[in-house]
């Protein structure tokens, strides 16, 4: 299959494809591939707009406190799997093209997701509440960056 045809792909024929590279991506792919890989699956992800399955959280407990609250998301800490977490929603307005946003947000979960390194915090999954789309990551006691280094000069 050419790349035109493969990028063509939708509904379940692109959901398949996409949990295929992802599973690539998580098993060790190294070298020259990675970074084609990395690419289709973003360029697949956007024209089919879907996203890998194994982003998707189901089991997230409803109860939470929100903690921040920013211009197109709002914070929130809440329990998964025995640990907090912190929840970024996506906020919408009605002038928000939705469709924009969800590509904005599928494309900073997907980047995240091939991402390793001591100093990164890990993506643990997507879940979508009330129609809106939430990134899920560890919960850091300390805050943001930001917040850390304004405490700790």
């Amino acid at each position: 299959e050419t790349y035109k045809q493969v990028l063509s792909r939708r509904n379940t024929s692109a959901q398949h494809l996409l949990d295929f590279l992802q599973d690539l991506l998580d098993d060790s792919c190294s070298g020259a591939a990675k970074p084609l890989l990395i690419r289709a699956v973003l360029r697949l992800s956007r024209v089919s707009g879907r996203h890998p399955r194994c982003f998707a959280v189901t089991d997230l407990k409803k109860e939470g406190t929100q903690v921040a609250a920013g211009y197109s998301s709002d914070l929130w800490k809440r329990s998964f799997r025995g640990k907090d977490v912190s929840i970024k929603i996506m906020r919408l307005f009605e002038t928000s093209d939705i469709r924009v946003l969800l590509q904005e947000f599928s494309r900073e979960a997907l980047i995240w997701r091939q991402l390793s390194h001591p100093n990164l915090l890990p993506f643990f999954g997507l879940y979508y509440l009330d129609r809106r789309l939430c990134l899920i990551s560890p919960w850091m006691q300390n805050g943001n960056i930001l917040a850390y280094l304004r405490n700790k000069p």
